[in-house]
């Protein structure tokens, strides 16, 4: 998850909780967890598509 502020990414990690007022992230940077306010940011998450599967081979 990225937690940015307007055009700033304020923190890179793992969401832990979420209230009206806070955010606790885990920060793989800082390597630590921080509490936030969430007055003016916006979480986003990038979706990566899902591997292709492989074909099952027949059995002979």
């Amino acid at each position: 998850m990225e937690l940015r502020k307007g055009s700033d990414v304020v923190a890179k990690g793992f969401l832990i909780t979420s209230s009206p007022t806070h955010i606790a992230i885990y920060d793989v940077q800082m390597r630590a967890a921080r509490a936030l306010e969430r007055g003016g940011t916006e979480l986003r998450s990038e979706i990566k598509p899902a591997a292709p599967v492989a074909a099952k081979a027949s059995a002979p």
